[in-house]
């Protein structure tokens, strides 16, 4: 049987992208995603790259991981055109890198790992983890899951005050008093809520490769 040379890395992607391109241009990030899984390697190319600060705005991601991660990223990144550090400035980094981040612990550490792995990032040198990393985190993954649930549940509390508010044509006065509140500090709140809101809707969150692979599932991909 004849030998034949490998073809080149570079023939190969111009073969993916030239298949690719006869996708509708909605359906190319699923199929990445896809084929991300399919190789089942998860150092695969990335699906998405969301800023930090979209992140927490989705809710995704801890306020302190997003300061620390900003306010780190302003003095150490080259943010280019960007106004806020993104998943592929974090994945620049170290594990030893992001644990010596100013107000970050171990669990933000964690957190942080594992929304990049959720869009198929990882920390250069992923293996070498710092001590503090290793150490009295107990059950990460259910405290992420926690704060999550947390967010959610804060955001399911503002949205319901709102409609409270609309649907009965309260005062903010007669809103808080109703809950306890002061009147002040609620209206702040659900005001900062509802730009939140509005950042949302004009800032969609990508689809992370799980929410992808369950998407293909339920439409028999």
């Amino acid at each position: 049987m004849e030998n034949r040379n490998p073809p080149e890395e570079s023939a190969i992607i111009d073969s993916i992208v030239s298949l690719l391109g006869k996708l509708p241009v909605e359906r190319i990030q699923p199929a990445l995603a896809r084929i991300h899984r399919q190789l089942g390697d998860t150092q695969g190319a990335p699906v998405a790259d969301p800023s930090i600060h979209q992140l927490h705005c989705w809710g995704r991601i801890s306020t302190r991981s997003c300061m620390a991660l900003d306010h780190y990223g302003i003095q150490n990144f080259d943010l280019g055109h960007h106004q806020h550090v993104h998943l592929s400035h974090v994945a620049s980094m170290t594990p030893r890198e992001l644990a010596k981040v100013a107000n970050l612990g171990a669990l933000c550490c964690h957190e942080i790992i594992g929304i990049l792995a959720d869009y198929g990032w990882r920390l250069r040198d992923a293996h070498d983890l710092p001590a503090i990393m290793t150490r009295n985190t107990g059950n990460v993954r259910q405290w992420l899951a926690e704060e999550q649930a947390k967010r959610q549940a804060s955001d399911d509390r503002n949205h319901a005050l709102l409609r409270e508010k609309a649907d009965e044509g309260l005062t903010w006065e007669a809103l808080a008093d109703r809950h306890g509140l002061s009147a002040a500090p609620l209206r702040a709140r659900l005001a900062a809520f509802e730009r939140n809101m509005q950042y949302r809707e004009a800032n969609p969150l990508p689809a992370t490769i799980g929410e992808s692979a369950r998407a293909d599932a339920r439409n028999g991909a």
